[in-house]
């Protein structure tokens, strides 16, 4: 009778540890960046060419062969490289969101500084106007497939953007 008790434990132990491993596993991210083919970034100066081969950003076959070569990887989220309102990348990351789900994925969107290098330029009103837009055009329209992190959005940036301003204190719903 002892000998079943025990096997009992230790199946309710396993249970429990496969319980808590399987929901710590960590998030695993690319950066994913979306401006080849674009006006601004053409396939120039490139040496070997890319294993698809030479491609714009905004082909839904490049899009979907992208998504399931990064999920059959073991990628959870992309850091997706957005460089502002109207730009290229705004329009392609559009794209990208529409197909996100389908591919058990999640977005994140990567503000760059496409306003320049001077980190005045991202100031309190930038950042307000900016997080309006990625709120109203990605995290409301693709929320199943947008990337929240201690229940809020999660929202990055690369330098210079944050080097004279934290928006962290001011806008804490991201």
């Amino acid at each position: 009778m002892r000998e079943i008790y025990l096997v009992l434990a230790v199946i309710f132990i396993l249970v429990v540890l496969l319980q808590v491993y399987s929901t710590t596993s960590p998030t695993v991210c690319y950066y994913y960046y979306l401006w080849y083919g674009s006006p601004d970034h053409p396939w120039i100066n490139f040496t070997g060419g890319p294993v698809l081969g030479f491609y714009s950003s905004n082909n839904l076959s490049i899009i979907a062969r992208h998504l399931a070569r990064i999920r059959d990887s073991g990628g959870d989220c992309l850091f997706i490289s957005w460089w502002g309102p109207g730009h290229f990348t705004d329009q392609v990351a559009r794209l990208v969101f529409q197909k996100l789900g389908n591919y058990g994925l999640k977005g994140v969107i990567l503000v760059e500084p496409y306003l320049g290098g001077d980190p005045d330029l991202y100031n309190e009103s930038w950042w307000n106007s900016t997080l309006e837009y990625i709120n109203e055009n990605y995290i409301k329209r693709y929320g199943g497939n947008y990337l929240y992190l201690e229940g809020k959005p999660l929202i990055v940036a690369f330098n210079p953007i944050g080097m004279h301003f934290d928006p962290r204190p001011v806008f804490q719903n991201y």
